[in-house]
């Protein structure tokens, strides 16, 4: 079972009679990841939303290659009592090109004493791939300082909690935020889920902030993780069973559900301790003083040849990879080793 087969068998169970969890944050990622402009006014429950999403001309993002997945389980949520009646309170969308930011956030009233932000991850165009490699050598980011400001302008009620939750570069968004933002929000954060997110640039264990927030972090990856194991993590992660080969695993409708849960397994597999020791040691190897322009010239190459998207990257066409190829000659050394790491674990995925 996934989290598609979860809201269609679980739907009809209120919070009531099984209390929010892990999954629950896990499926209003999903539905906040579905293009929402221009329809969030007025504080719509989810089974208004869905009808105005339906019936809107918002662009869809035909790359997506969970659109229609994504399509039939915000429809199932919408006649679902347990999904039915959660408001949406607040979106924000910033596209920032010059500060290299893609933020998405959503803010959902679960029920009266409890509130929920999820932060959108990735979301395949390469301005977010950029903003991901960024964090090699920023801290903190224009991303990371937006979601504490986001979640720092919430007025909550003196009987409210808060969640926070976000998958892949989300969840980090989400223990930032929940670690660093202002006392009052900080004190009244519940708990964090946080689904395949990447660690920070530096070791932030020590950090009293953090140490006082870590309790509070429901942490899940893949059998083969590999973005939920890079560079510093400070906490510890429950693994759940999923399907897919290598890196595929990262899509969280390939994760095992259970009625109450993600279904948990004994640990990582070999894949995740292969890569994931891999590009972590090419992380550590690179000079700190010489990563931003590692990043900046590998991503120049990918622009020059025109990868703007993940999906050109993972299905390469002749044209596209000979000039690639061409391009990679004027690469650091730094940047090439990367390079053949991607593609060997892509393939292998395959």
């Amino acid at each position: 079972m996934n989290i598609l087969d979860y809201v269609q068998m679980r739907g009809d169970v209120t919070f009531a009679k099984s209390p929010f969890n892990e999954v629950d944050a896990a499926v209003l990622g999903v539905f906040a990841s579905v293009n929402l402009d221009e329809i969030t006014a007025g504080k719509p429950t989810i089974s208004d939303l869905v009808t105005r999403y339906m019936n809107a001309k918002n662009e869809k993002d035909m790359r997506d290659g969970r659109l229609d997945e994504k399509e039939n389980l915000i429809q199932m949520m919408s006649t679902s009592p347990r999904y039915a009646k959660i408001r949406l309170l607040s979106f924000e969308k910033v596209i920032d090109r010059e500060k290299e930011m893609t933020f998405y956030a959503a803010q959902f009233q679960i029920n009266p004493f409890r509130r929920l932000v999820t932060f959108r991850g990735t979301d395949g165009y390469l301005i977010s791939w950029k903003e991901n490699f960024n964090t090699l050598y920023q801290f903190p980011t224009p991303g990371q300082n937006q979601a504490v400001k986001y979640i720092d302008g919430i007025k909550l009620k003196f009987w409210e909690k808060l969640i926070l939750s976000g998958h892949s570069k989300g969840g980090n968004l989400a223990c930032y935020s929940g670690a660093f933002c202002n006392e009052s929000i900080y004190n009244k954060i519940e708990k964090i889920y946080i689904f395949d997110g990447p660690g920070f640039e530096r070791d932030l264990s020590d950090d009293l902030r953090m140490k006082n927030i870590i309790p509070k972090i429901c942490s899940f990856i893949p059998e083969s993780s590999l973005i939920g194991r890079l560079m510093y993590v400070p906490y510890e992660s429950k693994v759940v069973k999923s399907e897919g080969n290598g890196i595929y695993q990262h899509d969280i409708y390939n994760w095992h559900v259970g009625p109450c849960g993600f279904v948990q397994t004994s640990g990582v597999d070999g894949f995740s301790d292969g890569i994931s020791t891999k590009v972590n040691d090419w992380i550590a190897g690179i000079p700190e003083d010489r990563r931003a322009e590692v990043v900046s010239e590998l991503f120049a190459v990918f622009e020059k040849v025109g990868i703007d998207h993940a999906d050109k990257f993972t299905n390469l066409n002749i044209k596209t990879l000979i000039s690639l190829l061409m391009g990679v000659r004027s690469l650091s050394s730094e940047s090439i080793k990367l390079l053949i790491i991607i593609i060997k674990e892509v393939k292998a995925a395959h």
